[in-house]
């Protein structure tokens, strides 16, 4: 261990032990206590708000949104290469890819067509499939794409 190494680990130490020593211990606002580790919840409380009952509900009540759904899509470049990307709206970020405003890959492989694209029920999911699909080698992306789960033939607007 070099000198710097050692007054390193010195000011480290006297940081820790001063800083340590300086504050005081934590107290429970409840019991005035110092707090333990693990404090066991209280039970005398519900854990979730009750949801109220559709009879409860007056009738001019707005009913929640639906959010929006995600999809995961894959892009054939004008050179054959695919792109996978996520998006809440397909036809909006097609328009992107063909105008070279959405990634740096297609901006020089244009013109783009989306050949798959599949419903996510979130972002994070939505994420986890793109990921999935970016680990797929390309034989497997072209059968996905000739597969059952691509939805481009469900869908009635053309993208």
């Amino acid at each position: 261990m070099s000198t710097v190494d050692r007054i390193d680990v010195i000011v480290v130490r006297r940081f820790l032990l001063h800083s340590a020593a300086e504050r005081p211990p934590p107290i429970d606002e409840v019991a005035g206590e110092p707090t333990s580790v693990f404090r066991a919840p209280d039970l005398s409380k519900p854990l979730v708000s009750p949801s109220p009952s559709p009879t409860d509900s007056p009738d001019d009540a707005e009913p929640q949104s639906v959010p929006a759904p995600w999809f995961v899509y894959i892009l054939r470049c004008e050179d054959r290469s695919l792109y996978t990307g996520i998006s809440k709206d397909l036809a909006r970020r097609l328009k992107q890819h063909n105008a070279g405003t959405a990634s740096r890959y297609t901006r020089s492989r244009l013109p783009v067509a989306i050949v798959y694209h599949e419903q996510q029920p979130d972002q994070s999911a939505a994420l986890k499939r793109e990921l999935a699909i970016k680990a797929l080698p390309r034989q497997a992306k072209e059968k996905l794409i000739a597969s059952d789960r691509n939805q481009i033939a469900e869908t009635d607007s053309p993208l």
